[in-house]
């Protein structure tokens, strides 16, 4: 059976943009930082075997949809995912 790690992530506005009507999420992280999500992937190398990493990235607001695509790509873009 193959085996899948979810990691669920919240992300926000940039420091300083913070608005009012934001949905609430325990400890969302900023769009300007990284977050502990890096540092979560590059763990994961020390797994044994095969399985799917599956990433779920939630905004705190709609508006935050176009940015926090392209934030996770770069985060993405910028790490060694070779296992």
């Amino acid at each position: 059976m193959k085996r899948a790690v979810v990691i669920p992530t919240y992300w926000t506005w940039r420091q300083g943009e913070e608005q009012a009507d934001s949905l609430v999420f325990d400890h969302p992280t900023p769009l300007d930082e990284k977050g502990t999500l890096a540092r979560c992937l590059e763990s994961l190398k020390s797994l044994k075997g095969e399985f799917d990493l599956i990433l779920i990235a939630v905004p705190t607001h709609p508006e935050l949809q176009e940015a926090l695509e392209t934030r996770i790509i770069e985060l993405l873009n910028g790490l060694d995912l070779s296992y």
